[in-house]
């Protein structure tokens, strides 16, 4: 019996994913031969790295796992159990690979100028990827109270003094969930009033969470009967605790312990309203922005508007019409899940922070995995054309550019050896390459759609001799319609596609989101650039890079030199992602542009995060570390910035209204086609390394029958797993 020939169009994560859950077992390798096919030199998608002219690692931007990354993890649990120790380097294990970064900071712009609250996530049980449910919204719920609660008990929440009344909720309805079930010598933890007849903020939450946890196990309808009540109480804990006048404070930390309470409770009584009572799924309400749903359940306007809580949603996905951060843009129900998987699903840290590029301790070892698996590669590959056969079933023929060939016909070799460590080059292998010196002298990018370098040929791949079935892993960027300024449309490789199948077409209107990305080396180290409160990762800070991590642990795998690094990203508001693909300036204009950008940002916004940057108001450029010893601004230029403005590697948004249109990896429309990446339908509906990861492996379960659920798949939606054919 011959094998089902498999051709993986795309190696970024959902690609990757896809061709290892293909191959992982001897039974599988028995069925499939799975080939991937790459534009350009290096595999990985947003997650690639690859190590400059010094050694150094270059991002594509700021990459955090955070511990609800459940299939992600386990992926890379498996990859690096079947590592070879010997060979493995500094990162022998995966936990070598990722620690926990457990300190978070929020800014917050005060009258003062801009302050981070310190948030120290505590740790949870469990591993991430160790298998397990993800949970319900019901227990999130639960889990979610308890933080705020937390909340309240930190030294600088204020409000002690503002009490609710107990008449405010229906205490024995409250009483009657506490006992049920529960013996004597097992009891709920007792609420103690602060005085007859009140309750103070911290206690009303605490009830909260009792009551929830009570009524777990209840039935639905049980639980109706109780959620108004509960919704109730925290309504009016949170405006106690308003009316102490939290909101007002001047203090950064005590704003923002209000702020989230005001908008935890406007969330939960529309989790109540549109969620739990009618019991319906997270997309249900995909119609509306998280904004406008706030405001819709009670918050406040202005608070919202403000709000730095509700910038995290936005930032960290960069939810921004078109990377314009005066457009923010999120379906509620992808935000609101989005918020719920981090904050209640997490196991053990809430973060993690790679120890070295994610080439390196990512990509490497998933690759070296399908190498030794049997999957083929096939680099310099850019799909220009899937085409169908003429009763428009089926994929009869995929067209590509070899964008260069290896010298002698040899089989390419991507990776370098640096640090100890298998890396990926941040430029091809020009001495493997036909005609190399002259491509390195004319600055050939194959990762670029302005690439203007002609194909040294053309290959087309053939249903029933090259492939059976084709899985479509490029990212939606990469294959959706365009339209530049002048209003002409690029149809994209799928123009034949979208002719043939309407929801095809109409996932294919989904909008996509530019960002940035800027990596400082600097010559001090954080305590002597001025943050006092020790390694951090932070969000919500000044626009455009308003998120940072210091990554100075990756500098153990880098050349000797600088004492610190900071990673910074943010959207970027251009429409130059969709510029005719003529115009081979674009990736010049755009560098220049994001260069500006983030000189610009470093003398006006730098002293919020490193204050001992600053001289005479503006960046002191001497603290940063330049190989080539050059003074003044000129040390910049031996830093690096990024414009993601090609469309494969643009966000792929979560608007308002467009969810309806995600298609599920197995709902291509045609009979042969599977479809993977973060753009589908899945349980985040959001960007995202555990997106890209569970859409691989629903696609590859979906391609040989495996219907082992994919934990958090279903999250969003109303309907369980019930194998790949079974979510609708």
């Amino acid at each position: 019996m011959s094998k089902k020939r498999i051709a993986v169009l795309g190696g970024g994560m959902a690609g990757l994913t896809c061709a290892h859950e293909l191959s992982k077992t001897q039974e599988l390798r028995d069925q499939y031969q799975v080939t991937v096919y790459q534009m350009g030199w290096r595999l990985g998608g947003k997650a690639a790295s690859g190590r400059d002219q010094y050694g150094r690692n270059l991002e594509h931007g700021l990459h955090v796992w955070f511990g609800y990354y459940e299939n992600a993890f386990g992926l890379l649990q498996d990859v690096y159990e079947r590592q070879d120790a010997a060979s493995a380097g500094a990162l022998r294990t995966w936990r070598d690979a990722f620690k926990p970064q457990r300190h978070t900071g929020v800014g917050v712009q005060t009258e003062e100028g801009w302050r981070y609250v310190s948030i120290d996530w505590p740790d949870k049980a469990g591993v991430p990827g160790d298998g397990g449910s993800v949970g319900t919204l019901w227990g999130a719920l639960t889990l979610i109270v308890g933080l705020v609660e937390n909340l309240l008990v930190h030294p600088s929440a204020g409000g002690s003094t503002a009490t609710v009344a107990h008449d405010d909720f229906n205490r024995p309805l409250f009483n009657a969930a506490l006992n049920r079930g529960r013996s004597p010598e097992d009891p709920h933890p007792a609420i103690h009033s602060t005085g007859a007849g009140a309750l103070s903020p911290l206690h009303a939450f605490a009830a909260v969470g009792n009551w929830l946890t009570a009524l777990t196990h209840h039935g639905d309808g049980e639980r109706h009967d109780h959620l108004h009540e509960i919704g109730n109480l925290v309504t009016s804990a949170e405006r106690a605790h308003r009316h102490a006048g939290g909101l007002r404070a001047e203090n950064a930390t005590e704003r923002l312990i209000a702020e989230t309470i005001h908008i935890f409770a406007a969330a939960l009584r529309g989790a109540i309203k549109d969620l739990l009572l009618p019991n319906r799924s997270f997309e249900a309400i995909d119609d509306t922005d998280f904004r406008d749903w706030l405001t819709r359940h009670g918050a406040d306007l202005e608070i919202v508007e403000k709000s730095s809580i509700v910038r995290v949603v936005y930032d960290i996905s960069f939810q921004y019409t078109d990377g314009f951060i005066d457009q923010p843009d999120c379906a509620a129900g992808s935000a609101l899940g989005s918020i719920i998987r981090m904050l209640a699903t997490y196991k053990g840290s809430m973060m993690y922070l790679a120890q070295a590029g994610f080439g390196e301790a990512v990509i490497t070892p998933i690759y070296q995995a399908l190498l030794a698996d049997g999957v083929q590669f096939r680099f310099f590959q850019k799909v220009v054309g899937l085409h169908l056969s003429e009763d428009k079933q089926w994929i009869q023929q995929v067209r590509l550019h070899r964008q260069a060939e290896t010298l002698d016909c040899a089989e390419y070799s991507p990776t370098v050896e640096a640090c100890g460590l298998t890396c990926w080059p941040s430029e091809p292998h020009w001495g493997q390459l036909k005609g190399g010196d002259d491509l390195r002298a004319r600055g050939v990018n194959f990762e670029s759609r302005w690439c203007n370098h002609p194909p040294a040929g053309e290959d087309i791949l053939h249903f029933g001799k090259d492939f059976d079935h084709v899985v479509l892993a490029i990212a939606l960027g990469g294959y959706k319609p365009l339209t530049d300024a002048s209003g002409e449309t690029d149809p994209g490789i799928c123009a034949e596609l979208a002719e043939a199948e309407a929801r095809f077409a109409q996932f294919l209107t989904i909008p996509l989101s530019p960002t940035i990305a800027m990596q400082i080396w600097s010559d001090r180290t954080l305590d002597e650039l001025g943050w006092s409160t020790g390694k951090c990762a932070t969000v919500s800070g000044p626009q455009l890079y308003n998120i940072w991590a210091d990554m100075s642990q990756v500098l153990s795998v880098e050349p000797d030199g600088p004492r610190s690094v900071h990673y910074l990203c943010g959207s970027f508001p251009t429409k130059l992602y969709a510029a005719s693909v003529s115009r081979s300036d674009v990736p010049t204009l755009a560098d220049e542009e994001v260069k500006g950008i983030a000189r610009d940002w470093l003398n006006a916004s730098a002293s919020a995060l490193w204050p001992a940057a600053v001289r005479d108001g503006a960046f002191d450029w001497d603290v940063l570390s330049d190989p080539e010893g050059r003074t003044g601004e000129a040390r910049f230029d031996a830093q690096f910035w990024r414009a993601n403005i090609d469309p494969t590697e643009c966000c792929v948004a979560s608007a308002t209204g467009t969810t309806m249109h995600r298609l599920l990896p197995w709902e291509s429309g045609f009979a042969n086609l599977t479809l993977t990446g973060e753009g589908t339908r899945h349980g985040l509906n959001a960007t995202a390394v555990e997106a890209a990861v569970m859409s691989g492996l629903a696609a590859a379960r979906s391609i040989c029958g495996d219907k082992t659920p994919v934990p958090g798949f279903d999250f969003l939606m109303r309907k369980p797993w019930d194998g790949p054919w079974g979510i609708g």
